[in-house]
């Protein structure tokens, strides 16, 4: 029951007041009159409450209804109000569902936007390497022929026989088998082998001089000179030519390996390329296994690292920059990059000493400002042709 919020005969003194019993009885038939009766004041007179404390209790006992018939109408609205509460309750439901899915959509498309980006820079590679490949072309006509059968026999041709006959034929047939057997391309590395395999003192020699040109003039190998060097002249390149290949077969009845030019093809200018083939001589010498050439480590979906040689020792891969020139804007997201691969173990090798000093500076101060932990070591090719081996330098690291 309501209770009202305060006694309808609080105008009266304590001792005036019937006993809660009596007062019930007789407020019960009053309201009841009240309701009923269209004029309550005379039987409002006749209570035992005094004349003063008609308006007063007429004034509490309307109070007291209009409260309670505030709570009925409120208690019939609750069915109403609680299905109203249901509907939220099932719109905001159906919101939270719209935000998953909504959410796992956008991870969707996050994912398939990375999965987009890897296929483009793929796809870039490919393109690069295939330009790369028409750049050497266009330079190399002979890589245009088709690529030599293994399957070739070793059945002998009127050109080998008369070749066999010639004048010169063992210095020409060693030449031959050196570039086939190692792969080398740069002239004047093949004229220091060839010394060493036919005991000749000087590499200058005219017999090793009159091997070469005989064989070009043969159609064996194929001469160009380099765009440029790393010091004085450009230096000579050369190439097996087709016909030069199947004459390796038929001397060794082995397949001819791969020029090293070949394999470098890819660099922009024949100075990077020649300072990696001599980079590589001296960490093979020193006891690195080459594993790669400028392979292409994808950190995210934007950026990546691609140094230019990868080597092993001792079970520890490393990754080797190569650095002949180039602009310091062009280099900057490189080291960020080539730290993150390297875990902070940054090795450049350098074709000066003045040259390896500024990328040391240049390398610290980004690192630096990126807040990132590393170890740059450094060597370049004055320190090691004079030592004729590889010495690290740790130069710079993190503070």
């Amino acid at each position: 029951m309501f209770d009202p919020p305060y006694h309808p005969t609080n105008f009266l003194c304590e001792a005036d007041l019937p006993a809660p019993s009596a007062l019930r009885k007789q407020i019960k038939p009053l309201i009841e009159r009240l309701i009923s009766d269209p004029d309550p004041k005379q039987e409002i007179r006749w209570a035992r409450f005094g004349p003063d404390g008609e308006e007063a209790l007429l004034t509490d006992l309307l109070q007291a209804i209009e409260t309670l018939l505030t709570c009925q109408r409120d208690a019939q609205r609750i069915p109403e109000l609680e299905q109203t509460i249901a509907r939220q309750e099932q719109q905001i439901g159906q919101h939270e569902d719209q935000l998953f899915n909504e959410r796992i959509g956008r991870e969707m498309a996050e994912g398939r936007k990375d999965s987009l980006y890897k296929s483009l820079f793929e796809m870039e590679e490919r393109l690069e390497k295939m330009q790369a490949e028409i750049a050497m072309c266009r330079k190399h006509p002979i890589l245009l022929q088709p690529k030599f059968d293994p399957t070739l026999t070793c059945a002998q041709t009127d050109w080998m026989e008369g070749w066999r006959a010639a004048h010169g034929f063992k210095t020409q047939a060693t030449l031959i088998t050196l570039l086939g057997d190692t792969g080398i391309g740069r002239q004047p590395r093949i004229r220091w082998e060839m010394a060493q395999l036919l005991g000749y003192k000087d590499p200058s020699t005219s017999n090793i001089t009159k091997a070469i040109k005989a064989c070009e003039k043969r159609g064996l190998i194929e001469i160009r000179k380099a765009t440029e060097g790393l010091n004085g002249r450009p230096p000579h390149l050369m190439y097996l030519t087709d016909m030069g290949q199947a004459a390796y077969v038929m001397l060794t009845n082995k397949k001819p390996r791969s020029s090293e030019l070949n394999t470098l093809a890819s660099h922009m200018t024949d100075g990077h390329m020649l300072l990696n083939l001599e980079v590589e001589q001296f960490l093979t010498q020193d006891g690195y296994e080459i594993l790669a050439h400028g392979h292409r480590h994808y950190l995210d979906g934007v950026r990546q690292a691609v140094p230019d040689i990868t080597v092993r020792k001792d079970d520890q891969i490393s990754y080797i920059e190569v650095e002949r020139n180039g602009r310091k804007s062009e280099r900057a997201e490189k080291w960020i990059n080539l730290c993150e691969l390297t875990g902070g173990q940054i090795y450049v090798f350098c074709q000066s000493w003045r040259l390896a000093q500024e990328i040391t500076n240049e390398a610290e101060a980004i690192l630096d400002e990126h807040n990132l932990k590393y170890q740059l070591n450094v060597t370049c090719l004055e320190d090691c042709r004079r030592h004729n081996k590889i010495i690290w330098l740790p130069l710079a690291e993190s503070r």
